[in-house]
């Protein structure tokens, strides 16, 4: 699972919707999804600056000169290691030397959890999303999944890859965190941010000179939140054509902000096939789980 993002510190005043910068944000989303939260008359003044820190896969944002910081990023990020002689072997990993019994049980049900999700995520491979070129959205009805969903087609590029030549995570990541914004922006027509990444699935490597299509779609829609599904297919241009499947693939969470910085309410997605109100059904079942993860959570810091 990564973090979406650019790492890049940017200051500005809050309010101004160009402005909103994803890392900036991420710290209120919980409580704007609430409508607890309100930016201050002091935050509307000096902005913000995000600041990236050292830790486990951790960002924080905090006000200049206020020594105060809070988490916005959080992820736990699973690398396979590769032969440096051959990039199609995985070679075993070092033993970790954990401080106690009880972080090797929590680093366990992590890794269970994760291989569970790949093994669901490969099963809905055969899903297809068809690349959007040349949509005529005035032809569809706005909040549903067709007058919504976008794709990007990428040439993957030297600049976009590692020593070996395939394309980084980092660089796929971006680009399907900028198809989810694209989607859910044409669906709620507001200033919106990425809350959260369920599990970027990466389930072939992609070579250098390939092309990419990075298709998105409206998942789920709840009162302040709307997931969105986002997949990656490969096209080997210089090679024979192969069988299409998903290369990447993973469900993004984003929420609407009105210029004060409060959640507003997002559009109920619209159906207009049994298919849709299937996948909708099956993104209020994720979005339960989520919630019931973020309250045991809660209570467990509490403790």
């Amino acid at each position: 699972m990564g973090a979406t993002g650019d790492g890049n510190a940017r200051s500005g005043p809050v309010g101004e919707g160009p402005w909103y910068c994803v890392q900036c944000l991420q710290g209120r989303l919980q409580e704007a999804l609430h409508g607890t939260q309100r930016w201050s008359d002091e935050e509307r003044e000096r902005g913000l600056r995000a600041e990236q820190v050292e830790g486990d896969g951790e960002a924080a944002w905090g006000l200049p000169g206020s020594g105060v910081k809070r988490v916005t990023n959080r992820a736990t990020l699973w690398y396979v290691p590769l032969s440096a002689d051959n990039v199609n072997s995985v070679v075993n990993v070092p033993p970790l030397q954990y401080s106690s019994p009880e972080q090797e049980e929590e680093g366990r049900k992590r890794y269970e959890a994760q291989k569970l999700n790949r093994s669901e995520s490969k099963q809905r491979n055969g899903t297809i999303i068809f690349p959007t070129i040349n949509v005529d959205r005035k032809s569809k009805e706005p909040c549903t999944v067709g007058y919504s969903q976008s794709s990007l087609i990428h040439l993957v590029g030297p600049s976009d890859c590692t020593l070996h030549n395939f394309l980084q995570g980092g660089v796929t990541m971006k680009l399907m965190d900028e198809v989810a914004g694209i989607v859910a922006a044409r669906h709620c027509k507001t200033n919106i941010v990425t809350a959260s990444v369920d599990a970027i699935n990466f389930h072939q490597k992609i070579e250098k000179g390939s092309v990419i299509n990075v298709s998105g779609r409206m998942i789920f829609t709840s009162n302040k939140s709307m997931e969105i599904e986002v997949v990656v297919d490969v096209d080997h241009v210089l090679k024979s054509p192969q069988e299409s499947a998903h290369s990447v693939t993973a469900f993004f969470t984003y929420v609407s902000l009105g210029k004060d910085g409060t959640a507003l309410p997002i559009p109920t997605l619209k159906f207009e096939t049994e298919d849709e109100k299937k996948r909708f059904e099956e993104g209020r079942v994720r979005y339960l789980q989520a919630k019931a993860r973020r309250t045991a959570e809660a209570t467990k810091k509490c403790q």
